[in-house]
């Protein structure tokens, strides 16, 4: 193929293919001889292939570069490679990564296309293609053998690719044999070297350095007739119409292939695959098994077959890549006629019949051991009812109810007849369950409560309720002794006695609430119930199992236990099954309960239907959404083990978009990262779709210790990680997988050594902390200073306001007293003196007594300012109202309010409310001495931080045009005022005219 010299053929070679020869000879002349044998018997007709396997394909929508692809090998990592014509592909189950382009020239030639693939043992993957052979090694790709420019493409279309466990690769042609090892052509060292190749049309054997000739008997060994593949070290061979395959060092035949034949294998359990031109069949207990291309699901016109390490059956096609997994065994699915085949409820009679509810409506009937279901016929009837529960009297009788409709009654042959649909002012328009006998007593599960039927009667009674909230009844089991146990929506466990008429809750015997949807009692006697998510044994005392212990987070609906031992749940995400013996043994431990097929059809079945009782046969129903599920009793659930995770890529991404690339041991994490991605998987080809993922993060290398799973992310089925916001320093990521809920007490790790900006270095941290520490000193010094400022400032405004208190009291009451003083002198003069003018004194002691109340005003006025007990707004315009009404009625004058609805919860210091009440005490004074007003409006509103003051007067006015700018004479008043008001940064505003009244406007912030 390359102009290289053939590797030498020993004499044992040359001898043992003489003899081949002439026994060729001798066999043909004797098969002319003899006369012509009779015909086999015809092959059972084929049946078709997904009988008996689940088919799954993969094509361009699901990854895949291009439509056909070429082959498919198994790593030693347990990864599958995948060549189409210009791409390979490594493949963990889920996602497809590409290797890249194996050089420019490929690159730059589009008639170069890969043909076969190898996967060494030491990791390499051999590609042959049109121009040579390529590498791809570590990452990297190498061309170790080119095609002469001059040499023939067919040689290299009809060569063949294999290995052995040590690592060497043999590529066979027409004339000679190339080894490779390490992305290179090397020669044979000793006798390390193993395995078989085709040379010249003719298997070969290579054992060290020699190579055993085995030709095919029967066979020409022209190259194009004849084609060698090897599975686990096993050859097999297609020689025209018949599979060999290589056992007890002679070639047997093992099946007639089809015509157009490209790949052939015999898996693990004896069944030959064939695959070509005419789709791929399966051969097996004398029997094929097809799947002809344009009949089945997918395009399956196969290239390539591989069967993997778990068993599993690969097929390169024309139509993307395929995997056939067998389906489980010792369990069959009996779907309902139409395209609705679910079934919702069941009965199975005393002589192994099964009465089913279909989920399209109406009833069947499936004979023991049978395989069909038949329609039962009730004439007359409605063919759109749809049947929740099912009884089957012992006459023959049917009883059936409804999800909507009540409660129906009949006989085969005739119609059915509504029974009840109301008991007792109580719509029953939903029966959930049936239990006991029509002839002794009906018991009828309602979406109302719990109702019985007497046969001597046609009303259904209530039964006793102890809750008298308690509806919706989903199962009623009759225990052995007659006691009934009730499960119901939202509800305690209701429990009845033999005789019907005591009903107690189990709420109170540790029986956690929730709702509970069947019932069981096993073999060894023990009681079972099946809630939302978990599992109770009603013993004492109560076990209660869930997620923890393998379930789904799913109604359980039905619960059956084998002879075998082993407890069957249905629930609303398949069947789980749990050993007996060992939940009695270790009720506490993780994972006693396992999804049965895991891998296959029937994983994730929806078991929403009853079943009422067990058949004579022992055989397991399970009414569920896609039909009668018939399970043999033999049957078990295998368990798994979790796959090790695997990382495959650590990169992280700056914040300018560029990306740093780590290896699947870590990365080096530059300080301007903005995040780092992980990438991981694991391996288990059987059920990719079923692995799940949970990581942690921890701050340098965690310490061995017992797993917390407070300190793992769980992630699902994702297999890829975004950390943001690392640190400085060094962070350990792991990951582990679980299968079946069960994780991996091992996973992979990486490490991320995170540096460190220049400010979160040692070096100018201490600078930092320098700086620091004096901004801290100013800091310190500046807040030392301002809260001096802050202690001056509030010393000074109470020495002002002190000053203020002495200057009211000094200047209001001094001058009061003193008034006081000097007016009972002069009256006591008058009444004492030699004339005695009583009417003198008496006026003077009036002066008093008024002088006296004005000084008890002012006293008054001065303690409300200084008392904290009046520091808000609301109470300031309470004063100012009442303040206003007394000062009018001392007066004569007659005084309206107009006050806010709302008032703002605030505080007002001391000073601003003696101001204000000065304000308007003033005004309202000159408003009664030089106004003479009838009437005085006062009017205060809250506008934000403004206090807004009007006082208005129908007097005679005044023009206060004529004030002075300097407000001096007998406009000193005003002055004042005005000057109060600026001290609290408001205005003081008056408008008056001769003979029109004065309006004084005040706006003072509070």
């Amino acid at each position: 193929m390359t102009g290289r010299m053939p590797r030498t053929i020993s004499t044992r070679q040359r001898f043992t293919g003489r003899t081949l020869a002439c026994a060729m000879a001798v066999v043909a002349a004797c098969a002319a001889w003899h006369p012509a044998r009779s015909e086999a018997p015809p092959s059972p007709t084929p049946k078709s292939l997904l009988d008996d396997y689940v088919l799954r394909q993969w094509t361009v929508e699901d990854g895949l570069p291009e439509r056909v692809v070429q082959c498919v090998g198994e790593g030693s990592d347990g990864y599958l490679w995948v060549a189409t014509f210009r791409h390979l592909l490594r493949f963990d189950g889920i996602r497809f990564v590409d290797a890249g382009s194996p050089g420019a020239d490929f690159d730059a030639d589009p008639h170069e296309i890969m043909l076969r693939l190898h996967a060494a043992a030491d990791g390499a993957v051999y590609v042959l293609t049109t121009r040579g052979v390529r590498c791809f090694r570590a990452g990297s790709w190498a061309t170790p053998l080119s095609a002469p420019a001059d040499g023939d493409a067919d040689d290299w279309r009809n060569a063949t690719l294999t290995g052995d466990e040590q690592g060497f690769v043999h590529l066979g042609g027409h004339a000679d044999l190339t080894t490779f090892r390490a992305a290179a052509v090397v020669e044979v060292p000793g006798n390390e070297a193993s395995g078989w190749t085709m040379v010249g049309g003719v298997p070969q054997r290579v054992v060290g350095r020699d190579i055993e000739s085995h030709p095919v008997p029967d066979h020409s060994h022209t190259e194009d007739s004849l084609h060698l593949e090897v599975h686990d070290g096993t050859p097999t061979v297609i020689a025209g119409a018949t599979v060999y395959r290589w056992n007890d060092e002679a070639w047997e035949a093992v099946a007639t292939c089809p015509a157009l034949t490209r790949s052939a294998l015999v898996d693990r359990t004896g069944g030959t695959w064939c695959g070509g031109d005419q789709g791929i069949r399966e051969y097996r207990h004398d029997r094929w098994s097809v799947l002809d291309t344009g009949k089945a699901p997918v395009n399956v016109a196969v290239r390539a077959l591989l069967e993997d390490s778990t068993g599993t059956i690969w097929a390169a096609t024309e139509g993307g890549l395929v995997r056939f997994r067998r389906r489980t065994q010792g369990v069959r699915v009996i779907a309902a006629a139409g395209i609705v085949p679910g079934v919702r409820a069941a009965w199975i009679a005393d002589d192994g019949t099964t009465w089913v509810t279909p989920e399209r409506g109406g009833v069947c009937r499936l004979a023991a051991g049978g395989d069909r279901l038949e329609s039962v016929e009730f004439p007359g009837s409605s063919e759109n009812l749809r049947f929740e529960t099912i009884l089957v009297g012992a006459a023959g009788d049917v009883w059936l109810g409804t999800d909507g409709a009540g409660l129906w009654h009949g006989v085969p042959g005739s119609h059915l007849t509504q029974l009840m649909f109301a008991a007792e002012e109580r719509r029953m328009a939903v029966i959930a369950a049936l239990a006991g006998s029509p002839r002794t007593r009906l018991w009828i599960g309602s979406g109302e409560g719990l109702f019985y039927l007497d046969p001597d009667s046609t009303t259904p009674r209530p039964a006793p309720e102890p809750n008298a909230n308690a509806r919706a009844v989903e199962d009623i089991f009759p225990d052995a002794d007659g006691t009934l146990w009730i499960g119901r929506q939202d509800d305690a466990i209701s429990q009845i006695d033999a005789a019907g008429e005591t009903m107690r809750r189990l709420d109170g015997a540790g029986v956690p609430p929730g709702s509970v949807w069947s019932f069981h009692r096993d073999r060894r006697g023990s009681l079972w119930a099946g809630g939302n998510g978990r599992l109770m044994r009603l013993s004492t005392p109560v076990e209660v199992f869930d997620a923890t212990h393998g379930l789904p987070d799913a109604a359980i609906t039905q619960i059956e236990d084998s002879a075998s031992g082993l407890l069957w749940l249905g629930t609303r995400d398949g069947l789980f099954a749990g050993d007996l013996a060992v939940i009695d043994r270790s009720p506490a431990r993780r994972g006693l309960f396992r999804r049965f097929d895991a891998d296959g059809p029937l994983a994730h079945v929806n078991c929403s239907g009853r079943i009422n009782k067990r058949g004579p046969a022992d055989e397991l129903f399970f009414p569920s959404a896609q039909g009668l599920v018939v399970l043999d009793p033999a049957a078990t659930v295998l368990r798994r083990t979790a796959p090790l995770a695997i990382i495959e890529s650590v990169t992280a991404t700056r914040h300018d978009g560029s990306i740093v690339e780590g290896g699947p041991e870590g990365i080096t994490v530059p300080a301007d990262a903005a995040a780092v991605a992980v990438q991981f998987t694991a391996i288990h080809m059987a059920a990719p779709e079923a692995l799940r993922f949970r990581y942690r993060l921890s701050r340098g290398v965690p310490e061995e210790s017992p797993l917390v799973d407070d300190d793992w992310m769980p992630v699902g089925r994702e297999r890829r990680v975004v950390i943001r916001g690392l640190t400085a320093g060094r962070h350990t990521f792991e990951v582990r997988a679980s299968l079946d809920g069960k994780y991996a007490t091992e996973g992979a790790a990486a490490s991320f050594d995170v540096e460190a900006h220049f400010w979160q270095r040692p070096g100018f941290i201490a600078a930092c902390g320098a700086a620091g520490a004096a901004a801290v000193a100013a800091v310190v010094l500046a807040v030392v200073r301002q809260r001096y400022r802050r202690r001056l400032a509030r010393e000074r405004e109470l020495q002002q306001e002190r000053e203020r208190i002495a200057r009211d009291i000094h200047d209001d009451l001094g001058a009061g007293l003193t008034q006081v003083a000097h007016l009972s002198a002069m009256a006591a003069d008058h009444d004492h003196g030699q004339g005695h003018d009583h009417d003198a004194a008496r006026a003077l002691f009036q002066r008093i007594c008024t002088a006296t109340t004005g000084l008890t005003r002012s006293l008054d006025e001065i303690v409300w300012a200084v008392n904290p007990a009046n520091d808000s707004l609301d109470k300031l315009v309470s004063y100012l109202a009442e303040f206003a009404q007394e000062f009018a009625a001392a007066a004569g004058v007659a005084c309206r309010l107009d006050l806010p609805d709302d008032v703002p919860d605030r505080v007002v210091s001391s000073r601003v409310r003696h101001n204000v009440c000065m304000l308007l005490k003033e005004s309202l004074n000159n408003a009664v001495m030089h106004g003479m007003p009838g009437e005085v409006l006062v009017t205060i509103r809250v506008d934000g931080d403004v206090l807004r003051l009007t006082v208005l007067d129908d007097g005679r006015g005044f023009d206060s045009g004529a004030i002075p700018p300097d407000e001096s004479g007998r406009h000193s008043g005003i002055s004042t005022m005005r000057h109060r008001a600026s001290e609290l940064g408001g205005r003081l505003a008056i408008e008056s005219l001769p003979g029109t009244g004065t309006t004084v406007h005040i706006a003072v912030e509070v």
